[in-house]
């Protein structure tokens, strides 16, 4: 629609002044000829309007074959999309399982290619009655103006009339190129104007805390309610609504499953979270910016880093936290230039798609995130249940390992429209999720994650993980480490398995204690150096290095 169809119209607009220029340059032209050859010249303007009524039914039939043709084209890229989709996602590299995509691609392509015959023999049909209208024109006016008028021919009217017929044959021959050029654009325009005449998004298919007055919108701050769906009906036809009494409650932070069988509605109950479902009855409540990851990721063909920045500044630390939680680290040094790989330009598996596609989203920090996207059980830890544990977050998933994991809040089935609480959620001290696997590599070290500062775009309760600071679990037994004072160590079988890369915390410098303790990673804007002390011949060699550059 933004391609092909603009494409056209542009091409048309360099002939626009065309369309008016040429019925006056034939006017004036007739007019001229019945100066010199009287009535006969009518003779000739009479064969003029019947090519001109003939070039406009063919036109007409040429418009309707370049509109199947526009609609053969777009089913045929539809499908070769498909093709491509499923030989990269499907890493489908034997000729013969490609082979087997080849029969749906050459039956659309045929298609096509028979509305282009058809098209383009239309168009040499109008192109010959044209080219041979001004040689019909000549020959009729002539011959009528001697044979029937008897009127005698002379060298000045012989030429006069030549050099007038041949002025018909410029924009004669220009016409049926203006004229198909005219039925293209035509054509587009119409395509566009029925795109932009669709109906308008509803404003209140979802409501926030924007359109709700202050008595209801304290009904769902009270409670700490993000999302709310009460008693909805909601489809693409009012006849058959997809969900009938659908309810739903989803509260600030919590964790929400949604499962059920094949093609039961789970991307729908996305949809309508988002407002792209028509409603029909009801009300859907969300109160917060919303972060959106579909199951087929859209990337712009931008590098890796540009896919997730998306527009955003750049923060160091901000964004090597979503490259751990999201599983992009294996990714970003797979390829010779990290995350300034062009997606584009290298091949992609849609599971890495999808892990872009999810770092973005994460990388917005937005409050409610709704993900219709499989994640292994390693992601669901590192990112649902670690880097946006503070969010309230919606993912589909069928994993057991995901739908049955204690650190959930909610299970809800969309094909029996029943929400189970999980009661068995596991209930931790603090912040602190104990949601991860232990780990013996020396990239990672524990960490407890304190309440970030509150901004104006982030409401009481909303959290920012890039800007929490790191440091050491307190234990209930107070001892000293006696290195430091009030310096508290405590025993490592207290802390809890949160991990953070070793890479973000390259900048804290641990104290003298044997291991780890409450003030053993202290803020420091470079890497601290232990001061060592210098030889005096050490100190001379450099001063005498010093004045020898000097000099």
């Amino acid at each position: 629609l933004f391609t092909s169809d603009i494409m056209w119209i542009v091409s048309f607009s360099n002939y626009t002044h065309q369309v008016w220029i040429i019925p006056v340059q034939l006017g004036l032209v007739l007019y001229l000829l019945y100066n010199v050859l009287g009535y006969a010249a009518f003779v000739g303007a009479g064969i003029i309007v019947v090519t001109l009524v003939l070039n406009s039914g063919l036109a007409h039939a040429q418009r309707g074959l370049w509109r199947s043709l526009m609609v053969l084209k777009d089913k045929r890229m539809k499908v070769l999309e498909a093709a491509f989709s499923t030989i990269v996602d499907q890493k489908v590299e034997t000729v013969a399982d490609r082979q087997k995509l080849l029969p749906d691609i050459q039956a659309h392509r045929e298609k096509e290619l028979g509305a282009l015959w058809g098209a383009f023999s239309l168009s040499a049909v109008v192109t010959a009655i044209l080219y041979t209208a001004p040689i019909l024109v000549t020959t009729a006016s002539l011959a009528f103006y001697t044979l029937v008028l008897h009127q005698p021919i002379t060298a000045t009217k012989v030429f006069t009339s030549l050099a007038l017929f041949r002025s018909l044959r410029a924009p004669l021959i220009g016409l049926p190129q203006i004229t198909a050029h005219f039925m293209q654009a035509l054509v587009a325009l119409r395509r566009l104007r029925d795109f932009l005449n669709l109906t308008e998004k509803d404003p209140n298919l979802v409501l926030t805390p924007n359109q709700l007055t202050a008595v209801q919108y304290e009904q769902y701050a009270t409670n700490n309610v993000d999302i709310a769906i009460e008693d909805g009906s909601f489809g693409w036809d009012a006849d058959k609504p997809m969900f009938r009494g659908l309810n739903l409650q989803v509260k600030r932070a919590e964790v929400v499953i949604l499962h059920g069988d094949d093609k039961s509605g789970k991307t729908s109950l996305c949809n309508v979270i988002l407002g792209e479902l028509e409603k029909y009855e009801g009300s859907v409540f969300v109160g917060g910016r919303v972060a959106y990851c579909s199951e087929d990721p859209w990337l712009q063909r931008l590098t890796i880093r540009d896919n997730i920045l998306f527009g955003k500044p750049y923060d160091r630390a901000r964004y090597n936290l979503v490259l751990e939680a999201c599983g992009l680290r294996v990714l970003e040094d797979g390829f010779p230039f990290g995350d300034r790989t062009v997606v584009d330009g290298t091949k992609l598996s849609k599971a890495d798609r999808i892990r872009v596609a999810l770092a973005r989203a994460c990388y917005s920090d937005a409050d409610i995130y709704v993900l219709d996207i499989a994640i292994d059980e390693t992601t669901f830890q590192s990112c649902v249940l670690g880097l946006l544990r503070h969010k309230t977050v919606v993912l589909v998933s069928e994993d057991p390992a995901v739908i049955e994991s204690p650190c959930i809040d909610k299970r809800f089935d969309v094909g029996k429209n029943v929400a189970v609480e999980n009661k068995a959620k596991a209930k931790l001290h603090g912040h602190l999720v104990d949601a991860l696997p232990s780990t013996s590599s020396s990239s990672l070290v524990l960490f407890r994650v304190s309440r970030g500062f509150q901004t104006d775009l982030h409401p009481p309760g909303r959290k920012r993980f890039w800007e929490e600071e790191a440091h050491i679990l307190e234990q209930d037994v107070p001892s000293r480490c006696g290195r430091r004072t009030g310096c508290s160590r405590r025993s490592r079988a207290s802390w809890s398995t949160r991990y953070v890369p070793r890479r973000h915390t390259d900048n804290l410098r641990p104290c003298d204690a044997s291991f780890p303790c409450q003030n053993s990673f202290k803020k420091m804007a470079t890497p601290a150096r232990r001061p060592t002390k210098r030889s005096a011949a050490t100190s001379k060699r450099r001063g005498g290095r010093l004045w020898a550059f000097l000099w």
